[in-house]
């Protein structure tokens, strides 16, 4: 029994250390493996975890950039499905930052090769389409590769960036000013984040929503079209000249013309006036007369800067080459057979030896007569008191009352290019984007954004404002007035005849109470405001009224159009029917309002008492930009 007893103590027992063994084993298993899946767990995670612009970007493509790629041309359709899965990669499944970095420059090249189609000639019909995507595309890529940078430099900026690209993409599809408000705070936060590393997120938001939003563009042969001039003047000459009273006649043939040289800072122009001067003139002596014949030119230039106030001048310069050649001689003697003759050529040779001295003499006294009276007529014209600064004062005057005066300019110019950009923006106010560059066409530029047109308007304070349409085109044409510094006569609304009083009195929203966007060439115009319509007492609530306007030309005319209206509620309507009861209404009003208009295309400026007559050639509207160039 002992035995029997021992053996079980011992089997019991090894068993019991067997199971401790093996509890151990599973303890020391399960230790090793609990580390191992949270270290797998931990790799996981960190291999899950948003890197790069993953999380910042939104994770679907925007619908402006796809709406646009699917709008281009037919030709286009396969280029435009490689665009979209790019972007389709950078939105929606960003990969690493590796990826991210050859999609962005993947989707630059796709830029560069819209800028290339813009200015190409076989697609002028979709050249709004392509400039609308290329500014979509371009602002897009510039803030991504920026976010990116700011976020690796700088890892706590992220969720700041990430909100800053939140605000960006809210106001490209608002446009409001309130979103615009919001994105430019949101940027101040995220370069405060990320410290030297937002350099790049601030000049991506400068290119694309703060940059100059005027511009104007004159070719060097648009200028000397407009002041170019040919003049011919016959003159006496009475002189005394190397002991020889001369006399006789002379015909002067200038040209007046314009050089582009290249400044930055200040535009700077050489005005030229360059001709011949042709000569028919006696020298007489008490020994003989000699005959000459001169042919002289000559070229005199001056200075002229502008510094988008005004103009001012240099000290002109005037090189003069001078060439006279003695045709023949009379003397005393010419009555004498042989010393006649040996008298001509003596004389002959001894105008000849004076040549050189002579045509000194030419050249001081052309320049003499010359250097003074260019410099006075360019002064006269373009100096600190001349003609244009009397007329540009006032004018800048009047853009300060009227808030107007940009807050921001830049005037240069480059070989053949004179430039002028501005920015009219107050703090809270965004500005333009990058046109396209490139205007390779002779001719004048003028480009106007659709942040310049907000902007002004909101300088009309028609804000939380109410009006008659009457009251409104009256209200408008005064400000308009006094901008020109012309009375301009306020246009009547067109009334219904034979109707009821359709009209509208108009009460403006407090916020963004209208805003312009110039895209796909057309100029969209909406309003938001509250209406009554006349002898009725309901106020129909705040509505967005778009008015999509076209401006062509067809022939000799410019014409101005409205598309197909659309009313929208503001907020969210009780009764939809009762909405599209009211949409109609306001719709059918504007329509009988906005009736179609022609002008001209040809209009005249006074060139020193002569009308120079000027065309618009084109008008585009794209990518945010009005631009209409001017030949």
């Amino acid at each position: 029994m002992s035995q029997d007893v021992a053996r079980k103590s011992v089997s019991v027992r090894g068993q019991s250390k067997l199971w401790l063994w093996r509890g151990a084993a599973a303890a020391l298993l399960a230790s090793v493996v609990g580390i191992g899946m949270v270290g797998v767990s931990g790799v996981a995670q960190e291999a899950a975890a948003p890197v790069g612009l993953a999380g910042v970007l939104p994770a679907e493509t925007p619908a402006e950039l796809t709406d646009l790629a699917g709008a281009l041309p037919e030709t286009w359709q396969t280029w435009a499905g490689e665009l979209t899965a790019e972007l389709g990669k950078l939105y929606a499944t960003p990969g690493t930052i590796d990826e991210q970095r050859q999609t962005l420059a993947a989707l630059k090249q796709r830029v560069g090769t819209l800028e290339v189609a813009i200015l190409d000639y076989r697609y002028q019909a979709a050249k709004a389409k392509f400039s609308d995507l290329r500014g979509e595309l371009l602002r897009r890529v510039s803030l991504a590769e920026a976010a990116l940078a700011a976020i690796e430099k700088a890892p706590a900026s992220k969720e700041a960036v990430t909100e800053l690209v939140a605000a960006v993409e809210t106001y490209e599809s608002t446009g409001l000013k309130t979103d615009g408000k919001a994105a430019a705070e949101a940027l101040t936060k995220a370069q405060a984040a990320a410290g030297d590393a937002g350099t790049g997120l601030a000049v991506a938001f400068r290119d694309g929503y703060h940059n100059y939003n005027l511009r104007v563009l004159v070719s060097e042969g648009f200028l000397n079209k407009v002041v170019a001039e040919r003049r011919a003047e016959n003159g006496i000459v009475d002189d005394c000249i190397l002991g020889a009273k001369v006399d006789g006649c002379q015909t002067t043939w200038t040209n007046v013309g314009v050089d582009i040289m290249p400044s930055t800072g200040v535009a700077k122009l050489c005005l030229y006036a360059h001709g011949t001067i042709s000569s028919n003139t006696q020298g007489v002596t008490e020994q003989a007369t000699i005959h000459t014949i001169g042919n002289h030119s000559f070229r005199a230039e001056k200075p002229i800067l502008f510094d988008g106030d005004k103009f001012s001048t240099q000290g002109a310069g005037v090189g003069v080459n001078a060439n006279n050649t003695t045709v023949g001689a009379t003397t005393i003697y010419d009555w004498i057979p042989l010393l006649g003759r040996f008298a001509n050529q003596k004389a002959i040779q001894v105008a000849t030896e004076k040549k050189p001295e002579s045509e000194a003499i030419a050249r001081g006294k052309i320049t003499e007569q010359l250097l003074p009276r260019f410099n006075s007529e360019v002064d006269r014209k373009f100096g600190t008191g001349g003609e244009l600064n009397g007329q540009l004062a006032p004018a800048m005057e009047r853009l300060h009352n009227a808030n107007l005066y940009p807050q921001t300019k830049s005037y240069y110019t480059t070989d053949s290019w004179l430039v002028g950009d501005a920015r009219v923006a107050e703090a809270g106010e965004l500005g333009g984007n990058t046109p396209v560059g490139g205007l390779a066409t002779d001719g004048c530029y003028v480009q106007i954004h659709e942040s310049f047109l907000n902007n002004a308007m909101d300088r009309a304070l028609l804000a939380g404002r109410t009006f008659t349409e009457q009251e409104l085109v009256n209200e408008m044409t005064r400000q308009i007035s006094l901008v020109v510094g012309k009375e301009l006569t306020p246009p009547a609304v067109p009334k219904k005849e034979g109707g009821e009083d359709k009209s509208l009195t108009i009460m403006f929203d407090a916020n963004d109470p209208v805003r312009f966007k110039a895209l796909d060439g057309q100029l969209v115009v909406t309003v938001r405001a509250a209406f009554k319509q006349a002898g009725k007492d309901e106020t129909i609530p705040p509505q967005a009224i778009s008015i999509p306007l076209n401006l062509v030309i067809e022939g000799e005319k410019l014409k101005t159009t409205a598309g197909d209206i659309s009313v929208r509620a503001v907020e969210k309507p009780a009764n939809v029917a009762e909405q599209v009861a009211r949409a109609g209404v306001i719709k059918g009003r504007f329509q009988e309002a906005l009736i179609p208009r022609e002008e001209d295309r040809a209009f005249f400026v006074d060139k020193d008492g002569v009308k120079l007559q000027l065309k618009v050639e084109e008008i585009v509207s794209a990518d945010g930009w009005l631009t209409v160039r001017i030949r």
